[in-house]
């Protein structure tokens, strides 16, 4: 019995053409042989990441309707929120400039981009270097 392995890495930002996959699959020999990638349907990410001037946040969303979009910092404090009105599914792009809702400038560091639709939920690092 073998188990077939097919490595790729991933990264933060995954329609970047230069960025591999990791998929993995362990075959029993008896199971369908299907190895295609399910597509996430409900994901954030952001390009360019790490950054220091502006990053390009990325909310794909599976259908229409409102979604919020949340900026946290280390400690989980809330430093920037956006609402989409997602008119159609799919990829809903928000630019964001390192400030907070007030305007001011955060501190570089780790942040956390968390997008919420309902029952959904999904997030991901940034990195702000400044």
């Amino acid at each position: 019995n073998r188990d077939d392995f097919i490595i790729y890495t991933s990264c933060s930002y995954p329609h970047y053409p230069y960025s591999p996959k990791i998929v993995y699959t362990l075959s029993d020999g008896v199971s369908n042989s299907d190895h295609s990638i399910p597509q996430a349907q409900f994901a954030v990410y952001s390009y360019p990441n790490p950054f220091s001037d502006k990053s390009t946040i990325t909310a794909k969303i599976p259908e229409p309707g409102q979604c919020k979009l949340g900026i946290y910092n280390i400690k989980g404090q809330r430093v920037r929120t956006h609402n989409i009105s997602a008119k159609t599914a799919g990829d809903h792009a928000f630019q964001w400039d390192a400030k907070d809702d007030d305007g001011n400038q955060v501190c570089g560091g780790v942040y956390f981009v968390v997008l919420e639709k309902g029952k959904y939920k999904s997030s991901s690092k940034i990195l702000y270097l400044r």
